[in-house]
């Protein structure tokens, strides 16, 4: 594995962990919401 692949998958899965988080932040905000209500 040459090391611009590397990086790209190291950017890649990155990204991606970060993408999930953000989007299980989002989901809990909401269900927070609408269980509230």
């Amino acid at each position: 594995m040459n090391k611009i692949r590397m990086h790209m998958h190291i950017a890649a899965y990155f990204f991606h962990t970060e993408l999930t988080k953000s989007m299980h932040r989002r989901a809990k905000a909401h269900l927070l919401l609408c269980v509230g209500r």
